[in-house]
């Protein structure tokens, strides 16, 4: 998938928990954040959620964030925690009816 810009062309490659943007690995978290304004020093003072554990969940994909950090995270850029999820599930389905049993 290819993105255009006035200023510049970015390749954007999904992969199933990563987003690489030019050169920088970013988590679906943390491709999620970077679209909001608050920066994640900001969003660590207002959470409490320490500045490292932030950067992880930005990056690490090994870092999954907890039901907490979400709802905090939430809180602190004043959306719904739900719109999160979402985002962060949209590749999640059902296994089809006949393969239930």
């Amino acid at each position: 998938m290819q993105m255009n810009s006035q200023l510049n062309m970015t390749k954007c490659i999904f992969n199933e928990d990563l987003i690489e943007v030019a050169k920088e690995t970013l988590t679906k978290l943390g491709h999620y954040l970077s679209k909001k304004p608050l920066s994640q020093a900001k969003l660590a003072r207002r959470t409490g959620i320490s500045k490292d554990r932030m950067s992880k969940l930005h990056v690490d994909v090994k870092s999954k964030p907890t039901i907490e950090e979400i709802y905090l995270i939430a809180l602190a850029l004043e959306v719904s925690y739900t719109e999160i999820v979402e985002f962060l599930c949209s590749g999640l389905k059902l296994r089809p009816e006949q393969e239930w049993s």
